[in-house]
């Protein structure tokens, strides 16, 4: 796909898009939006596919990142929508919450970087915090779907984000050299 092969396109659309669409339904909790965000997704993966870097998260993940933050983007532009005339900020100007190219561009790298730190940790750790807080699974959710005990998935949750922070503080300090 990321050679532009509308075929692998499809194929990928047919595997994942049901998927995708219920992630995009917990945020929008309307069929007609989820299907909206996740055909706007789709256009962000087609154009992103040759950024997308196999060795440092799952093909899904990375997809359920754009769709999350296609969703938050369709609820900001739905409530920037339905302000009325009394809803101002303190200048009397209505809030602008669309996202810029900047900001875009600044969330397109968080996700590179999310990526890379996720494929650092240990498989069973990248794998209940995929499901806990891309999928937005309850521990006790995530448990059942590893068919493992939940105090082990709340020990790996735990091991696996301060492995994260670790990382996320490494990179910032190196960032900052």
């Amino acid at each position: 796909m990321a050679h532009g092969d509308s075929t692998a396109f499809g194929e990928l659309y047919r595997m994942s898009a049901p998927g995708l669409l219920s992630h995009a339904w917990r945020f929008v909790r309307s069929r007609e939006a989820a299907e909206e965000v996740v055909q706007e997704s789709f256009i962000g993966i087609w154009r992103n596919a040759g950024h997308f870097d196999q060795s440092r998260s799952q093909a899904m993940t990375w997809m359920s990142t754009i769709v999350r933050f296609k969703s938050l983007d369709y609820l900001r532009g739905e409530k920037r929508y339905r302000l009325g005339p009394g809803d101002h900020d303190a200048n009397g100007d209505q809030p602008d919450t669309a996202m810029g190219p900047e900001a875009a561009a600044e969330m397109s790298q968080q996700i590179v970087i999310m990526n890379y730190h996720l494929a650092s940790l240990h498989p069973s750790q990248r794998k209940v915090i995929e499901l806990a807080y891309f999928s937005e699974l309850s521990h006790s959710e995530v448990a059942r779907e590893m068919i493992a005990p939940l105090g082990t998935v709340k020990t790996h949750i735990r091991r696996g984000c301060a492995s994260l922070r670790k990382h996320f503080e490494s990179h910032a300090i190196q960032g900052q050299q």
